[in-house]
C-alpha cells in the first residue's frame, strides 16, 4: 500500500512537470493604436480638469465576427473604432480606423445638464432567433451620464432612444456608483429586452436645499403681498 503511495505521488509529480515544460508561449506584437487628445498641448491644459471615464468596451457589435472598440473622449464623444490586425516583425503600430464618432453635447446648452459619461455598456436586447438560418444577432450600446440620462444606441453608434431619469434623484445628490446591464428577456409578450440601471447617490447639504427653498418661497410671498 505505502508503495503505491509513493508511485502515484512519483507520477503526479512527474505529470506536472511535463505540463509546465509544454505548457506553451505567447508573444506581444505590435499592432494600433488611437489617440482622442491630439495635441500634447490640450492635455497638458485639461491634466487638472480631466474626469474619470469608463473604460473602453470590446465587442462584436455587428454580429460579423470581428471586434469593435467603443471609446469616450474627454470632450464628450463616444468612438467606435475598428481596431488593426498586428503588422510583420519590425514594423510599428498603425493608427486605427474611426469608424463612427457621435458627440454626447446637446444641440443647445442647457444649465446643469451634465453629458459627461460614467458607465457603457453592450449586450442584446432581442432574444436569439431560433432559425439555423438567421442573420447575426446585433447588440446594442447604453450610456449612462452624469445627469443620470440613459441613451441607447444601435450597432452602427445610431441613437436609438434616451430617457432622462434625473426627476427620480433627490435634490443636491449626485451619482456615486453606477451600473448597467442588458438582458433579451421580455416582461411582455412581444416586447423587446431590458435595460437595468441601478446606482449609488451620495446627498449633499440638504440643510442647504430646504433654506434656499424656504427663502425663495418667502420672497415669492413678498413679491405677491406688495
Amino acid at each position: 500500500m505505502y508503495k503505491r503511495d509513493v508511485a502515484v505521488v512519483v507520477i503526479s509529480f512527474l505529470a506536472l512537470f511535463l505540463c509546465l515544460q509544454h505548457e506553451g508561449n505567447f508573444s506581444f506584437r505590435k499592432a494600433w493604436y488611437h489617440v482622442t487628445l491630439h495635441e500634447s498641448e490640450k492635455l497638458e491644459a485639461l491634466k487638472d480638469q480631466i474626469e474619470d471615464l469608463p473604460p473602453p468596451l470590446v465587442a462584436d457589435l455587428n454580429g460579423d465576427g470581428h471586434l469593435e472598440v467603443i471609446l469616450a473622449t474627454h470632450d464628450y464623444k463616444l468612438q467606435l473604432v475598428r481596431p488593426e490586425p498586428p503588422g510583420r516583425a519590425g514594423e510599428g503600430f498603425a493608427p486605427v480606423e474611426v469608424v463612427k464618432s457621435f458627440s454626447l453635447l446637446p444641440e443647445k446648452v442647457m444649465l446643469g445638464l451634465d453629458r459627461r459619461p460614467v458607465a457603457m455598456a453592450v449586450g442584446y436586447i432581442d432574444p436569439e432567433p431560433r432559425e439555423k438560418v438567421r442573420p447575426p444577432r446585433k447588440q446594442v450600446l447604453v450610456v449612462i451620464t452624469a445627469s443620470w440620462q440613459v441613451l441607447c444606441f444601435d450597432h452602427n453608434l445610431n441613437m436609438m432612444w434616451e430617457v432622462a431619469m434625473e426627476e427620480t434623484l433627490p435634490r443636491n445628490a449626485r451619482l456615486a456608483e453606477v451600473a448597467v446591464t442588458i438582458t433579451p428577456h421580455q416582461v411582455r409578450q412581444g416586447h423587446r429586452g431590458l435595460v437595468v440601471v441601478g446606482g449609488s447617490l451620495e446627498l449633499g447639504d440638504m440643510l442647504a436645499v430646504e433654506t434656499g427653498e424656504a427663502g425663495a418661497q418667502d420672497a415669492t410671498g413678498q413679491r405677491g403681498g406688495g
